[in-house]
């Protein structure tokens, strides 16, 4: 889904780069960089490699983890085709940050390579923060034992109820 609306998106690629790294880059001076560009208005040579439904796959990755990554070259980047994107000075195929690895690689930036990369970055952010696994009986005695500390800060006292109610054996 889209994650660069969310607050943890930089946090998540800069993890995504330097997790267990012993030389870890500084991405202080970094911004997210849509590789697909946001402009809705695609310069035709992404048209042409996106294909006949391009608004769709647009609208589909654009946001993505498949399609986002970190640099310190986005206002150079632009909305430059694929090509100029990785072929220009200081580009993807000249890019030390790490999660540029595979974008240099790519000869075409499609719906194919944006699913595959994000697949790729998933099962690495699954290893980064491992699913945590509970046992739903400790869940269910947590969610008691709150519930019955709440139960005695009550005052029943002062719960309107009506005279039948409050009578004994009712409870």
């Amino acid at each position: 889904g889209d994650i660069y609306a969310k607050r943890v998106c930089f946090y998540l690629l800069e993890r995504l780069e330097n997790h267990e790294s012993r030389e870890p880059s500084d991405t202080g001076r970094y911004s997210i960089e849509h590789i697909m560009p946001q402009n809705e208005n695609l310069a035709p040579e992404w048209q042409r490699m996106l294909g006949d439904n391009w608004r769709d796959v647009q609208r589909r990755w654009l946001h993505r983890l498949g399609n986002l990554t970190l640099t310190g070259y986005n206002s150079k980047y632009s909305d430059r085709p694929f090509e100029e994107k990785k072929a220009m000075e200081k580009g993807f195929e000249e890019s030390a940050v790490r999660l540029n690895k595979y974008v240099r690689e790519q000869s075409v930036w499609t719906e194919k390579e944006m699913e595959e990369r994000g697949r790729v970055l998933a099962h690495r952010a699954l290893q980064i923060w491992p699913r945590v696994v509970v046992d739903q009986a400790l869940v269910d005695a947590a969610e008691l034992r709150d519930l019955r500390e709440r139960a005695k800060r009550r005052d029943v006292s002062k719960v309107k109820m009506t005279d039948i109610a409050r009578m004994p054996g009712m409870m």
